[in-house]
């Protein structure tokens, strides 16, 4: 009874989740289980996602196997462009059986802000070294000015 009201609190929270989750065989690294979020995540059916090898989802030579925290993640998407995921990663036993829970986050709207930010501080960059330029411009011939003054005033 414990383990039924377990499984089901678990599988309440994995479809809750704002993250992504995939539940991987830990022997042969096929996915086992995943929550809608998922499907929404790699823009495919979940039914897909079920059997399929994790690792192929995961478009870098990396090993994810540890549990842990990774960044910058790319996972293919349906269309094969990738997805850039954070993934918290633990290992459970579940009857027996060893897998290994995957929790990714997506950070692509992240990415695409933090490009658009170094593109702006670029761009603020050059303007400040114009803005520079022109003001010590202004400076030369303001005091070209001032020596032509006193020019004019001794004639």
């Amino acid at each position: 009874m414990v383990d039924r009201i377990a499984r089901e609190v678990f599988g309440l929270l994995c479809e809750s989740s704002s993250e992504a989750g995939f539940i991987v065989d830990r022997a042969t690294r096929r996915i086992l289980s995943v929550n809608v979020r998922a499907g929404d995540l790699l823009s495919c059916e979940i039914g897909s996602l079920i059997g399929a090898a994790f690792d192929e989802l995961v478009l870098e030579d990396r090993d994810l196997r540890a549990a842990g925290h990774y960044e910058d993640v790319a996972l293919r998407g349906s269309d094969g462009y990738p997805v850039f995921v954070e993934l918290n990663v633990v290992e459970l036993d579940v009857g027996g059986r060893t897998v290994t829970a995957y929790a990714a986050r997506d950070t692509s709207e992240h990415r695409v802000l933090q490009r658009e930010l170094v593109a702006k501080h670029s761009a603020l960059y050059t303007a400040h070294a114009e803005l520079e330029r022109a003001h010590a411009q202004l400076s030369a011939t303001k005091q070209e000015l001032e020596i032509r003054n006193q020019e004019i005033a001794l004639l």
